[in-house]
């Protein structure tokens, strides 16, 4: 007979179950840290809170962002000192990251570059096949295509109007159409489609997946896709990921970087300026000053290493500002707020970062 006092029993139990499955959750979460921080116990990591400098950076991102959705996060050795969003979104929430991708896809080559898979003058003529590349085109190389300087013209109305179905009908299409327009820089998307394709072929099975073993797993990132409404843009700008994956990745190209899976060599040569303000998949505003923007219907980005140090990501789903160009001030006087709180009290979590505790299945699901 099920009686109230079994019923008390039962509910008993399942509390107690709930509790010793809950901590053995947050035991795993601690284990799954990245990097050589040691993993706080659960009732620690629980109790880590901000302090003054990261509230104050908070507040700066609300002030200056709270009219649009957007997600914020500013980040300090590869850890999120503060964190911001809006409304039915989180820092965790994968979103369309527009031209930042170009940095996911430099990383990648780059990655094949180190292993001796491909070649910083490597030409598009041992990279593609005859039969889809004119020999105009052949002599381009792969330095040229990251930093814009391959003859490629912009394309935007073309990329941005839905006349490509993919990069790979796009890239067939301009190669026959177009020729090289001479040396000199010209942002193009096509360039960086250009080397998704590339990495596709020389490491396989798919420029997605390579960018998932090289770049995201060993940064702690689990597997991302693609957004559906901007996929044709593939490594030049089609990605969804979110502020702390972004965060992660950019804090990740820093020379003096603890955690990357590049040499610091190699990321000294991406962030040198090449070409007007753009280094390997890079924009270079000022010497300590870079990483990526990004401006596609209803997305607005901007990641950037500033120099402080640290690194500032905003993503937002809006069709406001004009460019993500325009959230670098954003992003500067954020970073401000925090730094400006530095002299009063400590700039930084005590004990590891709650983020960096979250075990990638979790950190790699969408919450939108």
């Amino acid at each position: 007979m099920w009686t109230p006092f079994r019923r008390t029993t039962v509910t008993r139990l399942t509390l107690i179950i709930g509790i010793f499955g809950t901590s053995l959750c947050l035991a795993s979460m601690g284990r799954a840290a990245t990097g050589d921080v040691q993993p706080l116990s659960p009732l620690e990591t629980s109790t880590v809170t901000p302090n003054q400098a990261g509230r104050d950076a908070q507040r700066t991102a609300y002030e200056l962002l709270g009219d649009r959705p957007f997600q914020a996060v500013l980040m300090s050795g590869g850890r999120a000192v503060m964190t911001a969003s809006s409304l039915g979104t989180s820092p965790f929430s994968d979103v369309p990251i527009a031209s930042i991708s170009k940095l996911v896809t430099s990383m990648t080559l780059m990655r094949l570059v180190e292993s001796g898979g491909v070649s910083m003058n490597e030409i598009m003529g041992n990279l593609f096949p005859p039969v889809i590349l004119p020999e105009r085109w052949r002599g381009v190389t792969v330095t040229q295509l990251l930093s814009h300087t391959s003859g490629f013209a912009a394309d935007r109305d073309r990329w941005f109007n839905d006349t490509y179905n993919s990069c790979f009908d796009a890239f067939g299409l301009i190669v026959q159409r177009d020729a090289p327009s001479g040396a000199g820089y010209e942002y193009s998307n096509t360039n960086f489609c250009a080397l998704s394709l590339a990495i596709g072929s020389q490491s396989g099975p798919s420029y997605d997946d390579a960018v998932f073993r090289l770049v995201l797993r060993p940064l702690g990132i689990a597997r991302k896709k693609m957004d559906p409404e901007y996929a044709h843009l593939s490594g030049a700008g089609g990605w969804r990921m979110s502020a702390l994956d972004v965060g992660r990745i950019v804090s990740a190209v820093d020379p003096n970087a603890r955690l990357s899976p590049l040499s610091s060599a190699i990321r000294t040569q991406m962030v040198q300026r090449t070409s007007y303000n753009y280094g390997l998949g890079v924009w270079i505003w000022d010497p300590d000053t870079y990483g990526h923007s990004g401006s596609l219907y209803r997305a607005r980005s901007i990641a950037v290493r500033l120099p402080s140090g640290r690194v500032a990501v905003i993503l937002t789903q809006a069709t406001f500002p004009e460019s993500g160009l325009d959230l670098l001030p954003i992003a500067q006087r954020i970073d401000a707020a925090f730094g400006s709180s530095c002299a009063a009290s400590p700039c930084e979590f005590r004990g590891i970062d709650p983020f960096n505790a979250m075990p990638t299945g979790i950190r790699g699901r969408a919450q939108i």
